[in-house]
């Protein structure tokens, strides 16, 4: 499952272009203590790694507009909406009922009301043998690191690249076994994950008050076709697609294969 959180605001926001911390510090801050401490400091594990299992959206609405001051600004106005996915039933539930309870939510120095909750199946198609057509709704992020003379250094690879591929199949894989755990789960291939539009590619900044400097980041809107078994459509579905899902990056939506209307809506 996931949720649809839908806002209200009649003043016109603005917030930073690069809000990914300020809608994930809402996430957390609607969660119970105790899921919240758990997922900070627990959550699901597979080796070293450490994985919350969520991801959500960018922010869509409307009268948005982009505007430069001493930083980039993104301003709404009227109906704003994002998405939030998990694994966790509870995760979504304690976020629904927190929001309900506080009648809306806090971003930056403003207050949007509460307008509608909805929960969303993840999967709409009938049959279940076809591939899955996915479309980012956050910007997708595949990338290495190096070290070079001692640094550590971030290659970001782009989805007509095969590394680009084989990190979705890495991540997915890795989100698998700490799911999944022990269970005997099928082999999947790059094979399995077909490239069918690039939108656009996105850089972005990734700010958070704690850290000095912003992280660069570079993500990209495209649109996907997945042939794989239902354990790994179910965590690209519930926890995103890429790296840094849990940052607000990587989240799809299954799009019908007969309205067109996706391949201008970028």
């Amino acid at each position: 499952m996931r949720l649809k959180l839908v806002f209200y605001s009649l003043k016109r926001i603005q917030i930073p272009l690069h809000y990914n911390y300020l809608l994930q510090g809402i996430i957390y801050n609607n969660l119970s203590g105790k899921l919240s401490s758990w997922l900070h400091n627990n959550g699901w594990h597979y080796g070293k790694r450490r994985y919350s299992l969520f991801t959500f959206s960018k922010l869509f609405g409307q009268n948005v507009k982009i505007f430069q001051q001493k930083i980039k600004k993104i301003s709404f106005k009227g109906e704003i909406w994002f998405k939030v996915s998990s694994v966790s039933e509870d995760f979504l539930q304690d976020i629904a009922k927190s929001i309900i309870k506080r009648g809306g939510i806090h971003i930056g120095s403003y207050f949007l009301e509460l307008k509608s909750i909805e929960m969303e199946h993840l999967f709409k198609r009938k049959d279940k043998k076809s591939p899955l057509l996915l479309r980012s709704i956050s910007p997708m992020v595949a990338y290495s690191t190096v070290k070079i003379n001692g640094r550590a250094k971030t290659h970001y690879f782009a989805p007509k690249e095969d590394d680009f591929v084989r990190s979705l199949k890495n991540s997915l894989e890795r989100k698998a076994k700490a799911f999944y755990k022990d269970e005997k789960l099928p082999e999947i291939s790059i094979n399995g994950f077909k490239l069918r539009k690039v939108f656009k590619n996105i850089k972005l900044y990734y700010m958070h008050p704690k850290q000095p400097k912003p992280w660069f980041i570079l993500g990209w809107d495209c649109l996907w076709e997945l042939s794989l078994p239902s354990e790994y459509l179910f965590l690209a579905m519930s926890t995103g697609l890429g790296s840094r899902t849990s940052q607000g990056f990587g989240m799809v939506e299954e799009v019908n294969k007969r309205d067109r209307s996706w391949l201008w809506k970028r």
